[in-house]
């Protein structure tokens, strides 16, 4: 992932499923289980790309205990897979991939800093759309 990443200037919400340290590896992310928010998520810098990268066994819904949470996602083609293991979705425009982002952070891990920063921009993406 941090090959994919390299050059590209993105908010990247992820889902990791592993041994290895996101962060150690120099990856700015918020991660969907933290229940701390990160600033390396900022959609006020709106150059950036919005991406959700999500292991394919978090995308089952293994081990996260509900195995529909990322249903809305099955009708939508990420725009990598980076072997075969991490599915990437570019949810830039994407209003209700930040609600759905929004309300796993309120409802699952209680992070409400994370949760509302997906739900505005959910709304800024609304509010855009229909002028």
């Amino acid at each position: 992932m941090k090959k994919y990443l390299a050059g590209k200037n993105v908010n990247l919400v992820e889902c990791y499923f592993g041994q290895g340290d996101t962060k150690y590896e120099g990856i700015k992310s918020q991660h969907i289980l933290s229940p701390v928010s990160s600033d390396d998520v900022d959609y006020t810098k709106y150059d950036r790309t919005d991406l959700l990268a999500i292991s394919a066994t978090y995308f089952q819904g293994l081990y996260i205990g509900q195995v529909d949470v990322f249903k809305w996602l099955k009708n939508k083609n990420p725009i990598a897979n980076i072997g075969y293991s991490i599915l990437i979705f570019d949810i830039t425009d994407d209003e209700e991939s930040h609600s759905r982002l929004g309300d796993i952070f309120l409802y699952g891990v209680k992070n409400s800093a994370a949760a509302q920063k997906e739900y505005d921009k959910a709304e800024y993406i609304r509010k855009h759309k229909n002028g």
